[in-house]
């Protein structure tokens, strides 16, 4: 659920696909979204929600936004988390620059930062008023983000695509990060939150220059099944199913120690079984 806070003290109204706060010297213009929940007041004070683009959800939403951004899987989800419907948006600004709303002729949105265009989400609260500044790694709207928009975007800037991850991960973990955009010392580890990007992204070098040359996001079980480290896949849960590939020849696990010379023992039957 998104809610859009008064800036300044305002009034509010609605105009066709837009909503409009009348502040003193002008007017802040936002996209109206379509499931747009109105407080039955039409003036508000600095700090004020105004409104909230409602989507259902359980107690648990925020977990199941978090399965959803790292695109886990299982009958399990289906199961337990039906009342959730988790939006998934451009929510993050890849660079620096001025907000652009444009209204097509077909009436749908456009949305501009600077050299980039982010897909609408009609679902979505957005944040910044038309013609504001925006900068790199703001949150523009409401939802979870979309890591393959994210990729398909930033192409090989690891570093940039790994931050709004980790943005995105403190949002739905840490309470205090949104409001005061960095974690307390009892949030997660930064050490666990790389290491779960790591098994999360499949990342392709050239073999000479030893630059990326394509980043690829994965869901949990496809990024862990495609590690060839007996260990990774072990901590997962897999090992069963990776050691009877590896007995058939169809899989090579190994690049780390540990892999090479447990799974060496295990193969020739030179542990102790009991």
């Amino acid at each position: 659920m998104g809610y859009l806070k008064a800036e300044k003290s305002c009034t509010f109204r609605e105009e066709g696909k837009w909503i409009i706060l009348k502040v003193r010297g002008g007017e802040l213009k936002y996209p109206r979204p379509d499931n747009l929940v109105t407080l039955g007041k039409d003036k508000f004070e600095k700090g004020e929600s105004v409104c909230c683009a409602y989507n259902t959800s359980s107690p648990i939403s925020k977990l199941n936004s978090l399965i959803n951004l790292m695109r886990a899987r299982g009958s399990a989800g289906l199961r337990y988390f039906e009342k959730d419907n988790i939006i998934v948006s451009d929510c993050y600004a890849y660079e620096d620059g001025i907000i652009k709303y444009v209204e097509t002729e077909g009436g749908d949105i456009e949305v501009k930062i600077g050299s980039k265009t982010y897909q609408y989400n009609p679902n979505c609260m957005y944040y910044f008023p038309d013609g504001s500044e925006v900068k790199k790694f703001d949150r523009i709207c409401s939802g979870v983000v979309n890591m393959g928009h994210v990729i398909s975007e930033l192409g090989t800037d690891l570093n940039d695509i790994y931050l709004i991850f980790r943005k995105q991960f403190y949002t739905l973990t840490d309470g205090g990060f949104l409001k005061n955009g960095f974690s307390d010392l009892g949030s997660t580890q930064e050490e666990i939150i790389e290491i779960l990007f790591a098994g999360l992204t499949n990342i392709n070098y050239d073999p000479k220059s030893a630059k990326i040359q394509d980043i690829d996001y994965q869901g949990t079980q496809t990024a862990v099944l495609s590690k060839k480290s007996f260990y990774t896949v072990l901590s997962y849960g897999y090992s069963s199913r990776i050691i009877g590939k590896a007995l058939k020849g169809e899989v090579n696990l190994g690049n780390d120690v540990m892999t090479g010379v447990i799974l060496g023992l295990l193969l020739d039957n030179k542990l102790d079984q009991d």
